[in-house]
């Protein structure tokens, strides 16, 4: 048996049963008292308090432990390359098959193990399913899984590639990102913009966006088809990377019209495929709109015989005749005096799913005696303003950018741009009360907050504050609005209700935060900040010409952050932000989209306008408010009543308070108001398809309403298909529609001798509609499963972090356990003996002394 000592391998010393040495201390102190009691020498203490310490440690278990390390193959890494035809965009370098082989050679010259990393190709077409590999790749058993994708993070078939990476974090998989750059710059229609069914006759606004995927400016000719001629042509330089391009059209007859936009571009266009776009537009006959009103020459119905029939009356009677021939109606300004002997039959109107339109004015609402009545029952809102109640101490953070575009010299007598935010601020910071706490963050790429430990309250700090905002300089480098909207965030936390960013920019932020996935970074931090009641207030600044392609940016910004848009000019509505005025004591009123997400409003979500005065009413807790004043007074509110739709325009039909609305620009907020109370322009057919257009490579829903199982026939290029249809419902039947080619097909359903027509228009893969790195996707894979992001230029960090986590995860080590209590007895046996002999010795000599001395005494 080998004695363990000095082995240079033992790492740690392993006692099983600690719990056995606490008798070392009452065992010594036995032993001493015994002892000394006894009046032994110290030598014989220190020998059994030996003696029981090692059998005391035996009786412990106490182990040496060896540890050894070796590699063993229980880690994969795969490389997953995105072949799919967009990443054809990008230079080809071939980086992912040159890292494997690099990876292989140092990962078994450091550990041994062979084949550790494999390569995969996925995506290889018009798809790009990122989802789907990486959930292919979850269940690896037993096994460390680092997956290295090369990939533009566009995902746009099958799973989502973010909710897969949240599972593959749970699953302890990680994954480095590899983002290629420098792609080829394309330009192409990501959409053509307008209403599927329209009137005969009517204004019809058809909007081609075009997007190019880099900074760089292209010229092309934009060409407008209808039905294959071409009705106009437009020469467009494009700086930007998304610009829109408008066309008036108007359709003499009724029936399918296919439209379509056609880029011709020269250098600069990588692809040609994504340069036409189609949309199918269904014209019906002209809806009939009774009108029932006191003024026969009203800007209201001028705007409404544009685009329908509108029949006229000025005696609510006529309701009572004809109300099943009208597609909607519309009250204006009567009172309910007027109207009581019909409110039954609006009821009922309204309830069988026809639209209702009550506009305001001096006879109605809170004017017109509808406070309590029947009628205001079918409305969506009381005829009663709210009482005004004396606000809370509300939280504001000021954001000043102070990069160096605002520091020109300004406009309006300022000195610079600047000069101007910060007039608009302090304006801002004197409507605020006292009992209201604010920040100042001046930012362009960094952020400076002041103060730095959080929000002061104005009181006696109304001078200081001032003085700071007075005091902010230009600073140069680049604008990124993200820190500064996450910093506002963070300041806020903590605060209840009544939560406000003013941000202050000429909303041109440099980088991609202008556009694409940059661009949507900054709306979902906004997002997030909306989700905990933070209201974000925008106000562009600035040269003119910059502002204005800012302005989108900063629209969106305070759209999805509830709050409202400025421009730099609007002091009058500017006014108003955190303090009511008295009506009466304003000359007009600045109104702005509520809510940018109905049918209503969805086209017209920058709308500004202005009226002169409106009723004041209450929007029912389960109506939809619109449009809005600057004081959050609803101009137009809506509902579904039964299966019926009603709305509330609390302003006139033009002759006195509200002329904006009803000009040509302006004007559109009524048709789409009418289309809304229309709802189905095709309600009284007997069949009716309804289905949308889509890209090659979807699925595209074909429904088709009909008493008795219909006949449905598809055209495509002359040929035609009978495809068949399931029944999903009471009259309802519906087919899932794959078309194999782009192009226009047309749909025609039959039963019972009745039929209707449709059509489908059938665009590029949306493989070429998102080119360019999705930077959000990568950063959130990233962050989901704990990896990295590098761009193509970084190989040889990715080899390194790679080999890093294969030595980690492939190390295994080794315990080997040495039992110690044999040495520990055969030693106390040893001392146990030695000591015996010892002590037996000791007593020899001591008797041979004794002896000699008793003999010495016997001779004298």
């Amino acid at each position: 048996m080998q004695i363990p000592l000095h082995h240079p391998e033992y790492q740690l010393l392993e006692i099983q049963q600690p719990e056995i040495l606490l008798l070392l201390i009452p065992a010594a102190l036995i032993l001493t008292l015994y002892i000394t009691k006894k009046r032994n020498n110290t030598s014989f203490l220190l020998t059994r308090l030996l003696l029981t310490t090692l059998l005391l440690t035996a009786l412990a278990s106490p182990h040496l432990i060896h540890l050894t390390q070796e590699y063993m193959d229980t880690t994969t890494i795969t490389l997953l390359v995105d072949q799919s035809r967009s990443m054809q965009i990008f230079p080809n370098n071939n980086i992912t098959q040159q890292l494997q082989k690099n990876l292989e050679a140092r990962i078994q010259e450091e550990t041994g193990l062979k084949d550790m990393v494999k390569l995969e190709k996925f995506s290889q077409g018009n798809k790009t399913g990122i989802g789907d590999i990486l959930y292919n790749h979850i269940k690896k058993i037993n096994r460390h899984h680092l997956i290295i994708l090369y990939t533009d993070g566009n995902n746009n078939h099958g799973m989502n590639a973010i909710d897969v990476a949240r599972i593959l974090g749970r699953e302890n998989i990680t994954v480095y990102l590899i983002q290629p750059t420098t792609p080829e710059q394309d330009i192409y229609i990501n959409n053509l913009r307008g209403e599927r069914k329209t009137p005969i006759n009517s204004e019809y606004i058809l909007t081609a966006e075009i997007w190019k995927n880099k900074d760089l400016p292209v010229e092309y000719e934009l060409i407008f088809r209808v039905n294959n001629k071409a009705v106009k042509k437009v020469s467009v330089y494009q700086n930007q990377r998304q610009k829109e391009v408008t066309l008036k059209l108007n359709f003499p007859r009724a029936g399918l019209y296919k439209l379509e936009a056609v880029i011709k571009a020269g250098k600069g266009d990588y692809y040609s495929g994504n340069n036409i776009y189609r949309k199918i537009v269904e014209v019906a006959e002209r809806p009939s709109i009774l009108l029932l009103s006191d003024d026969q020459s009203s800007p209201l119905k001028t705007v409404l015989e544009k685009n329908y029939d509108v029949i006229y009356s000025n005696q609510p009677e006529e309701i009572l005749k004809y109300s099943g021939n009208y597609d909607a109606i519309y009250v204006d300004n009567m009172p309910y005096r007027e109207l009581r002997y019909v409110a039954e039959t609006l009821h009922s109107y309204v309830i069988d799913g026809n639209g209702l339109v009550v506009v305001g004015g001096d006879e109605s609402y809170n004017k017109g005696g509808y406070n309590n009545s029947n009628l205001e029952t079918l409305l969506p809102v009381i005829s009663t303003e709210e009482p005004e109640q004396k606000r809370q101490p509300i939280a504001v953070v000021f954001c000043m950018d102070i990069s160096a575009s605002l520091g020109s010299k300004g406009e309006r007598g300022y000195e610079t741009y600047l000069a101007e935010g910060k007039a608009i601020a302090i304006n801002l910071l004197r409507q605020l009360n006292p009992e209201d706490s604010v920040a100042v963050l001046a930012f362009n790429i960094p952020v400076w907050a002041w103060p730095r430990d959080g929000l002061v309250e104005i009181g006696s700090n109304k001078p200081l504050i001032e003085d700071h905002i007075a005091k902010l300089k230009i600073t140069e480098g680049g604008t990124s609005f993200n820190p500064v909207l996450t910093k506002a965030e963070e300041m806020l936390r903590g605060y209840g209700s009544g939560k406000y960013v003013i941000f202050i920019s000429d909303g041109y932020p440099t980088g991609e935060e202008r556009y694409g996935a940059g661009r949507n970074l900054i709306m979902d931090q906004i997002n997030n900040m909306a989700e905990k009641d933070i209201k974000l207030y925008t106000i562009s600044i600035g040269d003119r010409a910059q502002a204005r392609e800012g302005m989108p940016l900063m629209q969106d910004m305070a759209r999805e952050g509830n709050g409202l848009y400025f421009w730099m000019e609007e002091e009058d509505r500017l006014q108003a932000v955190f303090k009511k005025e008295e009506r009466e004591e304003r000359d007009f009123y600045h109104i702005g989209v509520f809510d940018s997400y109905h049918f209503i409003t969805r086209n017209i979500a920058e709308y500004v306008s202005s009226i002169n005065e409106y009723n004041g009413v209450t929007a029912k807790s389960i109506a939809q408010k619109l449009i809005v004043t600057e004081d959050k007074a609803p101009i137009l509110t809506v509902w579904r009543y039964g299966i019926g739709r009603v709305a509330a325009l609390t302003t006139d039909n033009g002759k006195e308070w509200a002329i904006n609305l009803y000009t040509e620009q302006d004007g559109r907020l009524i048709s789409a108001l009418t289309n809304w109370a229309i709802g189905n322009l095709e309600k009284n057919k007997k069949i009716q398809i309804t289905t949308t257009d889509g890209h090659l490579g979807q699925t595209v829903p074909v429904r088709v309403r009909a008493d008795n199982p219909p006949t449905l026939k598809v055209t495509y290029r002359n040929m035609e298909t009978q495809p068949n249809m399931k029944q999903t419902n009471i009259n309802e039947y519906q087919l899932e529609f794959r078309p194999q080619q782009e192009g226009f097909y047309t749909l025609r359903a039959e039963e019972g001798g009745n039929y209707d027509v449709d059509g489908i228009a059938v665009n590029y893969p949306l493989e070429y509609r998102q080119l360019g790195v999705n930077q959000e996707t990568l950063s959130q894979i990233a962050e989901q499963t704990g990896g990295r992001i590098y761009n193509i230029t970084q190989q040889k960090q990715i080899e390194e972090d790679a080999l890093e986590y294969a030595q980690e995860t492939t190390k295994q080590e080794t315990r080997e356990k040495t039992d110690l209590t044999p040495y520990l007895l055969i030693a106390a046996l040893g001392i146990y003996f030695l000591d015996a002999i010892s002590r037996r010795i000791h007593d020899i000599i001591k008797s041979g002394r004794t002896k000699n001395t008793e003999q010495g005494s016997t001779i004298i």
